[in-house]
């Protein structure tokens, strides 16, 4: 793995260390992190095309999010996404 991905999976360890002690997910953390991924993968020239397909599962998860009235959490959608 690149070190990129090594970061990516250890920010993601710490929400979901966060999520399972505190049950929520801090929604700006997740979207600064988010922002930083986006800008990551223009500097590196990633497709657009890769970029959007790796929104739908956190996009599927959201949906059932609200369908089940959030059996799912919403935080888990979005960090998926």
């Amino acid at each position: 793995m690149e070190t990129a991905e090594w970061f990516v999976l250890a920010v993601l360890a710490g929400f979901a260390t966060y999520d399972m002690k505190t049950k929520s997910i801090p929604v700006a953390a997740v979207a600064g992190f988010a922002a930083g991924v986006l800008i990551y993968g223009f500097y590196t020239g990633t497709d657009m095309m890769t970029m959007v397909t790796g929104v739908v599962p956190g996009a599927v998860v959201l949906l059932i999010s609200f369908v089940t009235k959030e059996s799912i959490g919403r935080g888990d959608g979005l960090v998926l996404c």
